[in-house]
């Protein structure tokens, strides 16, 4: 929200009681899904159908296409932050599966 408002001219900060490098968020380590395809083949149209299948077909379809669409181009845009990512030798950032993930529309096994 910070780098949105900021980047719209608004004048803002980040607060937090702790160090910055040190707050839980920073220290969390998890993931993020966006088809990147530095690992192997990838396809956000593949991220889509896997979010609306764990959905239980339930979840809001137009939000989850926008996210998904958009989930490769806001990863580079963290990464252009300066936010520090896994690296694979070629210096790619590194990806692995999360449960849930497939290739190929499910039809690829394990993402």
């Amino acid at each position: 929200a910070a780098f949105g408002l900021s980047e719209a001219g608004f004048n803002t900060a980040c607060i937090s009681k702790l160090f910055p490098t040190r707050s839980h968020t920073v220290a969390a380590q998890g993931g993020i899904n966006a088809a990147l395809g530095n690992m192997t083949e990838d396809d956000w149209r593949w991220h889509f159908y896997d979010t609306v299948k764990g959905s239980d077909w339930l979840g809001d379809q137009d939000a989850i296409h926008y996210m998904t669409r958009e989930a490769i181009d806001s990863v580079y845009e963290l990464e252009s932050y300066g936010m520090p990512f896994s690296r694979t030798d070629e210096g790619k950032i590194y990806q692995r599966a999360f449960g849930g993930q497939s290739l190929k529309f499910g039809k690829g096994g394990q993402a």
